[in-house]
């Protein structure tokens, strides 16, 4: 996948996590740090400051030059689709794992949890790949949910086995 690809998916991942944060009524506990995060990224992939800014920043850490991909709004559109695909069956997957490990009634929202969680994971630069964090989030965000702490541990420590396992050989 391109980077502008990955910032696309990080930026639609953000939004349907406030959606998710909205359904929760847990937006004014968590919502702010999420829609700072938006900002943060909207400013990285929609300005000039945003993207000069960031390819000093990685030329003064790792002493390259990375030239950061310019978009406009326009790409963001074009790719919308398919990332929206994406995010949809990732959080399908997570309503049906959720639904197969919890017996109650379980909302079809529940699934946007992953959006939420995987992207936060990814940008938190200080774990490699997001580990812990996106268990972390989804804990946050089941409990927000009313799940049980335990049964929010169970399925957030189950899901990078479910959605990394195709990939462990």
């Amino acid at each position: 996948i391109s980077l502008q690809m990955q910032l696309i998916l990080a930026w639609v991942g953000l939004v349907i996590g406030t959606i998710a944060l909205l359904l929760l009524n847990g937006f004014s506990t968590w919502g702010w740090i999420i829609i700072s995060l938006l900002f943060m990224l909207s400013v990285l992939i929609y300005t000039d400051y945003g993207q000069t800014s960031a390819e000093y920043i990685i030329a003064t850490i790792f002493h390259r030059n990375i030239a950061l991909p310019r978009f406009l709004f326009r790409s963001t559109l074009q790719l919308l689709p398919l990332s929206l695909l994406v995010w949809s069956a990732y959080s399908f997957g997570l309503f049906f794992l959720t639904k197969s490990i919890i017996n109650n009634y379980i909302p079809l929202y529940i699934g946007l949890g992953f959006p939420l969680a995987a992207t936060v994971g990814v940008m938190a630069v200080f774990s490699p790949a997001g580990l812990g964090v996106r268990e972390g989030v989804l804990i946050g965000y089941f409990s927000l949910a009313g799940f049980s702490l335990v049964d929010a541990t169970s399925i957030s420590v189950v899901m990078p086995v479910y959605n990394d396992g195709p990939y462990l050989n």
